[in-house]
């Protein structure tokens, strides 16, 4: 929640492309340091790590969604959209079980770790959404594309 917060009152240096690259590889990294067995506080410093990256990577998100969506269809979209990702949730949720019961929690952590580090580094590090990202601009108001 403090993160997002924060997160909200920032102009985003060097652009929101990079930080959600940023996020991205952060989460992927968290999980995949757990492969190392930290102690249980480092366990929760870590968590604290990953949820500070999430609110860049939310705050970021959520305003580029309102700025691309008319606002007679976000209502819609925003119900859509969390219909998916709570399906996904449960879907992850499902497959995780198994992965857990067969790798064992730590692997399947250090799994997900890559994964994400993948996922983020083909969603925001290249194609043409990607440039496309790369360009926008996020301050006080809407965002904007860079000249």
């Amino acid at each position: 929640m403090v993160s997002s917060i924060v997160a909200g009152k920032m102009r985003f240096p060097g652009g929101v492309r990079r930080w959600l690259i940023g996020a991205g590889l952060l989460y992927g990294a968290v999980n995949i340091v757990m492969l190392a067995h930290p102690g249980y506080l480092w366990f929760c410093l870590l968590w604290v790590v990953w949820g500070v990256a999430y609110g860049p990577e939310e705050v970021a998100t959520q305003v580029l969604f309102v700025a691309v969506v008319d606002a007679d269809m976000r209502g819609r979209l925003f119900s859509l959209m969390n219909v998916v990702m709570s399906s996904a949730f449960f879907i992850g949720m499902a497959a995780v079980g198994p992965l857990s019961d067969h790798l064992g929690p730590t692997i399947t952590m250090g799994v997900a770790g890559v994964i994400f580090i993948v996922a983020t580094l083909g969603s925001f590090g290249v194609g043409r959404g990607a440039r496309a990202l790369g360009a926008v601009r996020l301050g006080p108001g809407q965002p904007q594309a860079s000249a």
